[in-house]
């Protein structure tokens, strides 16, 4: 049988060392090429390029590459460069208008419940309900027309002003009027008088009015006295009916109301004779309104994104928010900013608009008398006494350029009693930029 003799193989030292050379030579021959490529990426020096509005509000590129009708801007890329930081700032939201806060409840014998929105001084002016009328209780021979019964008396004014929380529930109720007398004659005595106590008198005093006020610390009454019932005995010597000419006159400058309707506010029931029903009081009232005026509240700031964004194949529409417009009536909010994008990769919100009536709001701070709430732009002067106009107005809210003022809110308009609301201020138009390094 033959012997199988196994022989192992392997590189020996020369072919190892012949190997190297030949890998070390190929190295050689490519460095150049390794070396042009680095070159070439260093050649691209750091820039950055922008995308704002102008103050036609068209769309404005560092490097002139806009939409032909200048609604957007083409980013192109860069040869050479590879990734990109990009950040965009959203259009910032306009500034609310000044206003009143409205507050107005009013009862004139309903019950009327409401809670109080805003913390604060509210005025208050009330009149109880006058009392019924008194029907007269007998008749004298010879005064076939009878004797007249006192009238009602009328209800008791009264006016103030209550500190109020915001939250605090508050219910009102204008003072009945009281229900006139009645009475019927039974036949002549044996005295020659016609008795009329045949049948009871139900004349009533007139309703008080309420105001109460309900919070955690418990219940408390502001009460204004109804007026009373008539005299059925006496036709001389009454009540007054009607309120004063000096309350009547406070009534008509608190309510607006006309001087008839005053008249009757509270107003004491006629009297009549001993056959005859006698009138019912009037209804009282009970009216509460608010003091306080608000400026509007300043715009938010438009969103700020950052992204880095590799090597985009193709050119990338860019598109920059416009800030938001300020309201320009008594109690308009201002409006939402428009987003900027920088195609799909990257999207900025615009600003929320500012709310009315926010004095007492913490989010969004008051531009009273045309001041800028520390969310909105720069107050630089005013068309109105209390416009919130700030330095996006100068513009439409188009950003000049060297400005900082890209994303900022409007300020809010303020209020007053002597020259009325204000505008809110426009917020500023947004911004995208891209850099390279």
């Amino acid at each position: 049988m033959a012997k199988i003799i196994k022989i192992k193989t392997a590189f020996s030292i020369a072919e190892v060392l012949v190997t190297m050379l030949v890998v070390s030579l190929i190295m050689v021959m490519v460095a150049p090429i390794f070396t042009k490529k680095n070159a070439v990426r260093s050649s691209v020096p750091p820039g950055e390029w922008t995308c704002t509005l102008d103050a036609s509000g068209r769309h404005v590129a560092s490097d002139g590459s806009v939409a032909a009708d200048g609604s957007y801007c083409i980013f192109k890329p860069i040869p050479g460069v590879t990734d990109y930081s990009v950040y965009a700032i959203g259009g910032g939201g306009g500034g609310a208008a000044g206003s009143d806060s409205g507050f107005n409840l009013v009862s004139f014998g309903q019950s009327v419940t409401a809670e109080i929105p805003e913390s604060g001084s509210y005025d208050y002016v009330m009149v109880g309900g006058g009392g019924g009328g008194a029907s007269y209780n007998r008749i004298f021979p010879g005064d076939p027309r009878g004797r007249i019964a006192c009238n009602g008396a009328h209800g008791i004014f009264k006016s103030g002003t209550l500190e109020l929380t915001k939250g605090t529930q508050i219910s009102i109720q204008g003072g009945y009027g009281g229900v006139g007398g009645e009475r019927r004659g039974d036949g002549f005595s044996a005295t020659g008088v016609v008795s009329c106590d045949s049948e009871v008198s139900r004349e009533q005093d007139g309703g008080e009015s309420l105001i109460t006020t309900r919070t955690n610390d418990g219940e408390q009454n502001i009460s204004a006295d109804g007026g009373s019932a008539g005299d059925k005995s006496k036709y001389s010597g009454c009540a007054t009916a009607e309120l004063s000419a000096s309350d009547r006159n406070s009534l008509i400058s608190f309510t607006g109301f006309s001087s008839n309707f005053i008249s009757n506010l509270g107003r004491g029931g006629s009297g009549s004779t001993c056959m005859v029903a006698a009138k019912p009081g009037t209804n009282g009232l009970v009216m509460i309104k608010s003091s306080l005026v608000s400026g509007g509240g300043g715009g938010s700031a438009g969103s700020v994104a950052y992204r880095t964004v590799e090597k985009p194949p193709f050119e990338v529409i860019v598109k920059v928010g416009q800030g938001g417009g300020g309201g320009t009536y008594a109690a308009n909010d201002g409006y939402q900013g428009q987003p900027s994008a920088f195609g799909n990769y990257l999207i900025a919100a615009g600003g929320a608009g500012g709310h009315v009536n926010a004095t007492h709001d913490p989010t969004h701070a008051s531009g009273t008398n045309g001041e800028a709430s520390p969310l909105g732009g720069i107050y630089s002067g005013s068309s109105g006494a209390n416009n919130a106009q700030n330095d996006m107005d100068q513009n439409q809210g188009y950003v000049l350029v060297g400005s900082n003022m890209y994303g900022a809110g409007g300020g809010g308009g303020g209020y007053d009693s002597s020259n009325g609301f204000g505008k809110g201020g426009r917020g500023a138009s947004g911004i995208v930029r891209v850099e390279w390094h």
